[in-house]
């Protein structure tokens, strides 16, 4: 297909009733799962480990790309609120009301063009560290809670010092903005 049919294809307003994988669950529904998404719980060991898992991307894209990482794409919009929200509609879609650690694994979804792509083709595995990282953290008894250091992440509302996963994580991107 020409540049212009697939233009075409996704300018268009969509019609719910005429699409057959959606039709198949029927639009109620997917309207009423999308309701649901705001309604669940993001817990603390979710948000330290997506901290965790930008963390690794940082490191795994500097060690791709070199100091400046080209090619990382790691955007508070993706991997601070999107990134959320595809968590909690996991944990919507498993018949949950409370986010999930593991629920972590859809956000490889978004990581598609946002990482080099040798970081990409080996984005289960770091995912599994995250997760694994937190699962240690956890039994140590040091998760405490998210404002807190865990394993040397620092969240927005940690106390004093730098060095927070934040802190990485911009100086990282520095400068990149994906214009979403």
């Amino acid at each position: 297909a020409g540049c212009a049919e697939v233009i075409d294809l996704y300018s268009g307003p969509r019609d719910v009733d005429h699409e057959p994988h959606v039709a198949r669950c029927g639009p109620s529904l997917l309207r009423d799962a999308s309701a649901l998404v705001p309604m669940v719980v993001f817990p603390p060991a979710c948000k330290r480990v997506l901290l965790r898992l930008l963390v690794l991307l940082v490191e795994g894209g500097n060690a791709e790309g070199g100091a400046a990482a080209p090619g990382l794409l790691l955007t508070d919009r993706t991997f601070l609120v999107k990134a959320v929200g595809v968590m909690k509609a996991r944990a919507v879609l498993r018949g949950r009301h409370v986010c999930d650690p593991s629920d972590l694994r859809v956000v490889r979804y978004l990581t598609a063009f946002r990482v080099p792509e040798p970081l990409h083709l080996k984005i289960d595995e770091v995912i599994d560290r995250a997760l694994a990282e937190e699962a240690e953290e956890e039994a140590r008894g040091g998760s405490g809670d998210a404002g807190g250091s865990a394993a040397g992440l620092q969240s927005d509302s940690g106390g004093g010092g730098g060095g927070g996963s934040e802190d990485r994580i911009s100086a990282a991107a520095d400068g990149s903005s994906d214009g979403e």
